[in-house]
């Protein structure tokens, strides 16, 4: 099963957006999110705009990019609030969207 990391600096929003639509519409894929400085908690408005949309959220606290993640993704897309040095690059794309 293919892996896909979405990553942004804090992990309260766009990150966590992405990973629960990914999961939500992905049949042989799975999704996780992470940012290099984790927030306390992911932003309220997450969950309103996911249960707008019926997708399911269930808030978990922002997590921490890791090596051992970096190492077993396919794939690891950025909001375009990081630098794209940080990661693999035959792995990386960077999505430049608004909160």
């Amino acid at each position: 099963m293919k892996k896909v990391l979405f990553a942004c600096t804090q992990n309260k929003k766009r990150s966590q957006i992405a990973e629960a639509i990914f999961n939500h519409l992905a049949k042989n894929a799975k999704a996780e999110s992470a940012g290099t400085i984790p927030a306390d908690s992911v932003d309220p408005m997450v969950a309103e705009v996911l249960k707008e949309r019926g997708i399911p959220f269930n808030p978990r606290i922002p997590q921490k990019i890791t090596d051992k993640m970096l190492e077993n993704v396919d794939f690891i897309v950025s909001f375009g609030c990081l630098v794209p040095s940080m990661f693999p690059k035959d792995k990386f794309e960077e999505w430049i969207i608004q909160d």
